[in-house]
């Protein structure tokens, strides 16, 4: 996937039987072009979050790119383990990504609810609103602390995939039940557009669903303390 805006772009390149090499290009930038260096611009893709300019997506195709022996990133063929390398890494950044938006979204609904009067009383004088609250800032702190356990281990040379996983899995849960009930809190007028909250709940989404599914992440948890335990 490339931004038509992007100077630079990594792509994989998948050969027919399936063997795979990473390979880099440098893009020159040209304003509305359809094609860069070999790679053709097939369409722009519409998300429902992640929707600043900065965050768009296009399909891309490259069936005439000739790439240069120097280009290659890693061996030939190896751009899958290339990959997932990558991939473990950064799954901490989409976990601290998770943690920021339920953040947000945590300071939001409480914003809200100490602003905000019904039936005489701000929202947060019911017991339903300050459960609600504590919640989310119980979990939040719980899915930051996963954070910096991940990426601590990985500063330090240690083993950190499991960790990794953990902290994308429970961080972006977190996200997205977060958004819920600050939008939640703030009834119909969180619910539409153009407010913090719906936003919020728009972006949490897609954290449970690149660098790896939630379930991808439980086959990868499960697997390595499986084999910890000499079970597989």
């Amino acid at each position: 996937m490339v931004g038509a805006d992007q100077d630079m772009q990594s792509a994989v390149a998948v050969e027919g039987d399936g063997g795979a090499t990473v390979v880099v290009d440098t893009l020159a930038k040209r304003q509305g072009a359809n094609q860069l260096a070999g790679f053709d611009i097939a369409y722009a893709q519409s998300d429902p979050g992640c929707a600043s300019p900065g965050c768009a997506f296009s399909g891309c195709a490259s069936p005439h790119c000739a790439v240069p022996g120097g280009a290659l990133l890693g061996g030939e063929r190896e751009g899958f383990a290339e990959t997932m390398e990558i991939l473990n890494s950064s799954r901490i950044g989409i976990a601290a990504q998770s943690v920021g938006l339920a953040q947000a979204a945590y300071e939001a609904a409480v914003q809200y609810a100490t602003q905000r009067e019904a039936f005489g009383k701000h929202l947060s004088d019911f017991q339903g609103i300050q459960w609600t609250i504590a919640d989310i800032a119980t979990n939040i702190e719980a899915a930051r602390l996963l954070v910096l356990q991940a990426a601590t281990l990985r500063d330090l040379g240690r083993p950190f995939v499991t960790a990794a996983s953990m902290a994308k899995l429970f961080a972006s849960r977190v996200a997205v039940e977060s958004a819920d009930r600050a939008m939640q809190i703030h009834g119909g007028t969180g619910y539409f557009a153009p407010t913090t909250v719906e936003r919020l709940y728009r972006d949490a989404k897609i954290t449970e669903i690149y660098e790896g599914t939630s379930e991808v992440q439980r086959m990868i948890i499960s697997r390595n303390v499986l084999n910890e335990q000499g079970q597989v």
